[in-house]
């Protein structure tokens, strides 16, 4: 009986084992990939010119703010 159901697992785990599939189709030679936009890097997320500041509550939750940044 063991003989039996060892049998019938190793059949249905050879049938489960995946054939050679490519996940995504391969992009040929002659087609134009755009290239990315550049990415800002940035202090904070507040944008250009501007850095974050803020606050504490009582209770620790940070309140944070955009500020412009100065040059006295």
């Amino acid at each position: 009986m063991r003989v039996a159901v060892l049998a019938l697992a190793t059949a249905f785990g050879f049938l489960t084992v995946p054939a050679a599939v490519q996940a995504a189709p391969v992009i040929g030679g002659d087609a134009t990939v755009a290239t990315p936009a550049p990415v800002i890097l940035v202090a904070g997320g507040c944008g250009p010119g501007f850095h974050p500041a803020g606050w504490r509550d009582r209770w620790g939750h940070w309140h944070p703010r955009c500020v412009p940044n100065h040059r006295w």
